[in-house]
């Protein structure tokens, strides 16, 4: 099995100065999307058949907990609760510091059900297990829920389809690691 070749700086990283972390450059992005679809094209599965046996629940008790979804940063969050408008006066008025930028965890829950009203699923909004950057999982199950079929195939694409055009994100679902259960 031949798989796609990676670029030098598929791993590349630099320093943001604004936030003070490190974070993957936007051309080390482009070639992990670009290597990844490239993959998934080639080798096409149906998520649960993508895991290996130490991820898959019905094989391991013990499995890490991986949720399946699609990729967002914080910022995107916070930027399209702000341009859509979603918070109430109230919540605003809340938010401790006026000065201090809104975050993920003012604007998470207001895009979530967002998400959920116009595609009719039960998504939510998970921390992405990353060391680099500052990511989040819009979620459609995880590896032991999706036992529990809450979506047919048909659904679930049609879910997915909704997320991406509301969010602008072309990237298709992946498995991730629940950052909630780093064991």
């Amino acid at each position: 099995m031949a798989y796609p070749e990676k670029p030098d700086y598929f791993n590349e990283i630099e320093w943001d100065e604004k936030k003070g972390v490190s974070r993957r450059t936007e051309r080390a992005w482009a070639a992990h999307r670009e290597y990844f679809s490239q993959l998934e094209a080639k080798y096409p599965r149906k998520p649960m058949d993508q895991l290996t046996p130490e991820f898959n629940p019905k094989v391991n008790r013990w499995a890490t907990k991986l949720q399946y979804g699609i990729l967002i940063t914080e910022q995107a969050v916070v930027d399209f609760t702000i341009a859509h408008k979603m918070l109430t006066p109230a919540e605003l008025e809340a938010h401790e510091d006026p000065d201090e930028p809104l975050d993920q965890w003012t604007c998470g829950t207001p895009f979530i059900e967002y998400l959920r009203k116009h595609t009719g699923a039960y998504l939510y909004l998970r921390d992405a297990f990353s060391r680099v950057d500052d990511l989040l999982v819009i979620t459609l199950y995880d590896n032991y829920s999706m036992e529990e079929e809450h979506y047919e195939e048909a659904e679930e694409k049609r879910v997915i389809e909704v997320v991406q055009e509301i969010t602008g994100i072309n990237d298709p679902p992946r498995w991730h690691y629940d950052f909630s259960c780093n064991y």
